[in-house]
């Protein structure tokens, strides 16, 4: 793709492959050198300044699903944001019911107090953030996320649109359950159980240990993306 020479208000010259507004010597010179921003690409900074989050505690009011709806907010970005607020001693406001499918705060709340239920909220929305195939809805009462895209006929008892249910009866830990869990198991490493029909799953005690395998998680589901059976 050939690159189009541009000059930006400050005088600027640069190329870019795209026809992208964004000068990137001034990106550079204005980028945060202190402060909760500093970690983070020119990109994401630019996305926070512009909705006037200026802090960890102005960022406390903000979902991490509102959140990856910024321009410039992408994975890595959520999950340094994540680390920080942990850091911090702060959390995340929790999500709104999205998506088309209403989940019951019950579903989430039975068997958990409200730092419990606000970390599954913050689970929630950073898997449905991984891909627009995925969305949120209730399987033995409890939320789940599920394949919306092309796939090919199938029994429903075989329940080949869910990638993972979450199981909250344990008070001491979660465990996220992948219903065709043995099928990842030939391109991923790190999965808990053998059950014999199929199932295997990721335990969760809090939000360090959250953080600590959210790249478990997201390689699982991912993996799960690129074995289903599409039409």
């Amino acid at each position: 793709m050939p690159k189009h020479e541009q000059v930006c208000p400050n005088g600027h010259r640069y190329s870019k492959s795209s026809k992208c507004p964004t000068c990137p010597i001034c990106a550079s010179e204005n980028k945060a050198k202190e402060g909760f921003m500093q970690s983070l690409a020119s990109p994401a900074q630019r996305a926070l300044i512009a909705a006037q989050i200026n802090s960890l505690e102005a960022l406390s009011q903000w979902s991490l699903h509102d959140l990856s709806k910024l321009h410039g907010i992408g994975k890595t970005a959520l999950n340094q944001l994540q680390q920080q607020m942990l850091e911090a001693g702060l959390q995340f406001k929790s999500i709104p019911e999205t998506r088309g499918k209403q989940i019951q705060k019950e579903t989430i709340s039975d068997s958990a107090n409200s730092g419990r239920e606000i970390l599954v909220q913050e689970m929630i929305a950073y898997m449905l953030s991984l891909s627009d195939e995925i969305e949120l809805q209730v399987r033995w009462n409890s939320p789940a996320l599920v394949y919306n895209g092309p796939i090919q006929p199938f029994d429903a008892k075989e329940y080949k649109r869910d990638i993972v249910v979450f199981h909250l009866a344990n008070p001491k830990k979660m465990h996220l359950i992948f219903i065709h869990g043995v099928r990842l198991e030939q391109h991923i490493q790190g999965l808990e159980g053998k059950h014999a029909d199929g199932r295997r799953m990721i335990s969760i005690k809090d939000r360090e240990d959250w953080l600590k395998k959210i790249e478990l998680v997201k390689a699982a589901i991912a993996c799960w993306l690129t074995t289903v059976e599409r039409n």
